[in-house]
This record gives structure tokens, C-alpha cells and sequence, in this order.
């Protein structure tokens, strides 16, 4: 019973992030999106509502509307420099029209592809600190009371791990 009641949370939208005594814990399966619902294990109910925050796809509106504004960037130095899509697909090396779909949102664009596209344009992508979010800071304080200890890691990666240590 309570198996298919997950199923069910999980196609309303919801992921279970795990339990605290009798409470579980349930979060937006959407990108970005902080909202979480505790629901008695006593108790499950009816299966809640998906989340009612704001979403574009399968991200959060906020972290959506950051990528909207980053894309808006890139297309504006384009233009700025008197650049077709085309002509910013071929000096990067990007598959033809994979500038037009992303200017159209028709994909979503990962990391490296976002830094060459914006190398070609002159540009670089930098970061800059913002407040914390409460969630992280919570983990942090989490984290300090239970210091991280690299042979604890759930998941452990001998590749990465040479790639960084040597």
C-alpha cells in the first residue's frame, strides 16, 4: 500500500527525500523548486497536490528565468557584433541551427556548450555570490555538527578521484 501511494506522489511530481521518525518528507521533482511537504506515515492520506509553485518545464520559474536572461545575453552580443546564428554556429563548431533551438528554448543548453557559445562571442561566464538559499545553509549546519569524511561518500568515483588527486 504505502509503495503504491509513492507511485502515485511521484506522478503527482513529488520525490521522497526520506523520513524523520513518523514524517516523510517529500520534494518538488522540478529543478530549482524548494518546496517540500511532510506527510504522516501514520497516515498518508490522499496523495498531495502537485506543487503549486511557478515552473517553466521541468525547472523551478526562478532558475528558468536566470537561463532565460543568460540566453537574452548571448543573443544580444549576436546581434551586437553583427553575427547570424549561423555565423556563431560555425566559428564554435555547434551542430547547424543548434544556436537557433536554443535561442528558441526549443533545447536546454548544457554548461560547455553555454561556455563556447559565449567564448565565441568574446564573452565568459562568471560567477558571483549570492545569499544562501535557507535549505543549504540548514545543510551546512547539518554538515558541521557531522564533518564530511571522503571514505563516508555514498558514492565514490575512482575516475574523478584521479582526475583531481593525480
Amino acid at each position: 500500500m504505502a509503495a503504491e501511494w509513492i507511485k502515485r506522489a511521484q506522478e503527482a511530481g513529488w520525490l521522497v527525500t526520506g523520513s524523520k521518525g513518523l514524517v516523510l518528507r517529500l520534494r518538488c521533482s522540478k529543478q530549482g523548486c524548494r518546496n517540500m511537504v511532510k506527510v504522516p506515515v501514520t497516515n498518508l492520506g490522499d496523495v498531495p497536490e502537485p506543487c503549486p509553485m511557478a515552473h517553466t518545464g521541468q525547472y523551478a520559474a526562478p532558475t528558468f528565468d536566470e537561463y532565460r536572461s543568460l540566453i537574452g545575453e548571448l543573443q544580444r552580443r549576436r546581434r551586437s557584433l553583427g553575427l547570424s546564428q549561423e555565423d556563431v554556429c560555425a566559428a564554435s563548431g555547434l551542430a547547424d541551427a543548434h544556436i537557433n533551438k536554443l535561442e528558441a528554448f526549443d533545447r536546454t543548453a548544457q554548461l560547455p556548450t553555454l561556455q563556447l557559445w559565449a567564448q565565441t562571442l568574446g564573452l565568459s561566464i562568471t560567477l558571483t555570490t549570492t545569499e544562501l538559499p535557507l535549505v543549504t545553509a540548514k545543510a551546512i549546519e547539518r554538515r558541521a555538527s557531522k564533518p564530511y569524511a571522503e571514505h563516508n561518500a555514498r558514492f565514490r568515483n575512482d575516475r574523478v578521484k584521479k582526475l583531481t588527486h593525480g
